[in-house]
């Protein structure tokens, strides 16, 4: 009676398992395949080699391991120059910190992460920022300092904080309309100003399609826009 009982559970198990092998491959070319229609649609620049875009992509100083940009895209949002990245990249790992399930650890006691970023170029650069979901802040405030400071609007600062020397500048970057984008994703996007780069990016989720990319976009464009009254998106 055991044995039986052990093939009745064993056997829809394997079967099960099996599905999901041979059925994420197929997921994935599909996600790629959709993804370079998407864009190649809007007359924007795909590629499996995300770190030939231009402008080059950039490197934050909280990623501070190895970073493998994947499959990407670049093209122009209200006139707005942007490219869009699938990237892998490895970061000291923290006590209680999120970690997609199945990504594994790297070596070294640190983490591998699957992310999408969005940047774009300011003419000029600037002191640095960081608009951070309150669950990565601690992790923030490790790798690259910063002062904590909070917007006054509770709802928002009940799920970003602002991370920055710069008061002024802090506040600036979070503006009414930044505010809304951001507070309206389901899955949190953090904001970093860092010289001249503006980069959205959002942990533990690849770029689904264009339009699911181009909401990392649109809070670039509003950025853009707050610091130099560039195009409204």
């Amino acid at each position: 009676m055991g044995t039986w009982l052990a093939l009745l559970i064993a056997v829809p198990l394997v079967g099960w398992l099996a599905a999901i092998a041979i059925g994420a491959p197929h997921r994935e070319r599909r996600r790629l395949a959709e993804l370079r229609r998407g864009a190649e649609a809007r007359g924007w620049t795909y590629t499996d080699d995300a770190s030939r875009l231009r402008p080059r992509p950039p490197r934050l100083r909280e990623w501070q391991r190895r970073v493998r940009f994947r499959e990407g895209f670049a093209g122009t949002y209200h006139d707005l120059p942007f490219c869009v990245a699938h990237v892998t990249h490895e970061s000291p790992a923290a006590h209680g910190s999120h970690v997609t399930p199945g990504s594994g650890a790297a070596e070294g006691g640190s983490r591998r992460t699957h992310a999408t970023i969005c940047w774009t170029r300011l003419p000029f650069p600037l002191n640095e920022v960081r608009i951070v979901p309150v669950e990565l802040l601690d992790e923030r405030r490790r790798q690259v300092g910063g002062t904590v400071h909070h917007t006054g609007h509770a709802a928002f600062d009940a799920r970003f904080a602002i991370l920055t020397d710069d008061e002024l500048l802090g506040r600036m970057v979070v503006g009414p309309r930044a505010r809304t984008l951001l507070m309206s994703m389901q899955v949190p996007w953090s904001v970093t100003l860092q010289g001249v780069s503006i980069v959205a990016e959002r942990l533990d989720r690849v770029p689904q399609s264009t339009e699911d990319a181009l909401n990392g976009v649109a809070i670039l464009a509003s950025v853009a826009h707050a610091l130099t009254g560039g195009p409204r998106p």
